[in-house]
């Protein structure tokens, strides 16, 4: 289900506009932490009832360093965007898939404009590369997280819907690339068999490069 509507997804945000140009693109890969604060969908005593089922969030949730994020940015003007994004935190050292996300959204530049800028005039052009830029947007798509273990293989995991904000700041360092920052916040709500609802906080940090 996840892999179709990652599709449709992808479908939309390069089919949605006539044209596409690709000096209105840009693209960012951040990693650092995710953490995740869920229900735990097994009762009290399900562990052992149930020999080698255990709860993935018997401690309230999980923390994952360094969790993944790739960032695709549309641009409709210098200050406004639409974006599709993917969150993967993967545990490396048991080689678990806490939770990934993929969804789409937009975003708003509040401070400098959030992609270099050619103004043609008649006999020359002004090219306008932004210092420093500060942005807020939402995002909304769906979200897997592991939430029960079958011995040390099988897992099980639930499907939500998942919304939030963010806010994020880049320094920029060359024409077109930039250090980045991110933090936000989101909400996904179990709507699987198996299913889990909670709070994800994201700290990221990374690059950001404009074509």
């Amino acid at each position: 289900m996840l892999k179709r509507l990652s599709f449709l997804f992808i479908f939309y945000f390069l089919f949605s506009y006539q044209a596409i140009a690709l000096d209105n693109l840009q693209f960012s890969f951040r990693t650092g932490l995710v953490n995740g604060s869920y229900s735990n969908p097994l009762q009290e005593g399900d562990e052992e009832a149930q020999g080698n089922v255990s709860s993935d969030l018997e401690n309230g949730g999980f923390s994952v360093v360094p969790s993944m994020d790739f960032e695709l940015e549309l641009f409709e003007h210098s200050r406004k965007s639409y974006l599709a994004r993917t969150i993967i935190a993967m545990d490396l050292s048991s080689g678990k898939m806490n939770y990934n996300y993929l969804g789409v959204g937009f975003r708003n530049y509040i401070r400098g404009i959030g992609i270099p800028r050619i103004f043609v005039g008649k006999d020359q052009y002004i090219k306008t590369i932004p210092k420093r830029k500060m942005y807020y947007g939402y995002d909304l798509g769906l979200s897997r997280v592991s939430v029960v273990s079958f011995g040390s293989v099988l897992s099980a995991v639930s499907t939500g819907i998942d919304f939030g904000g963010h806010f994020g700041y880049t320094q920029q360092m060359g024409t077109n690339w930039g250090f980045n920052a991110q933090t936000g916040l989101s909400y996904a709500y179990g709507i699987s068999n198996v299913s889990a609802s909670g709070i994800n906080i994201k700290m990221l940090f990374g690059i950001s490069y404009s074509l």
